[in-house]
């Protein structure tokens, strides 16, 4: 499976239309993990133990 995390500006049709074309792609908003208004560093951070969580 294939993870994205989409940044808070990132178009939300986009995401739809990816999610509807192909079930298998995981995508996670930055709004939904709760990073709203953080700097790229702190979303990298918070991306990294997210992805290290699911590999566990």
């Amino acid at each position: 499976m294939l993870r994205f995390l989409a940044d808070e500006n990132f178009n939300n049709q986009i995401i739809r239309g990816v999610l509807r074309r192909n079930s298998n792609i995981d995508i996670v908003r930055v709004q939904d993990v709760g990073l709203t208004e953080a700097d790229a560093p702190t979303i990298r951070m918070g991306s990294a133990k997210q992805a290290c969580s699911a590999n566990s």
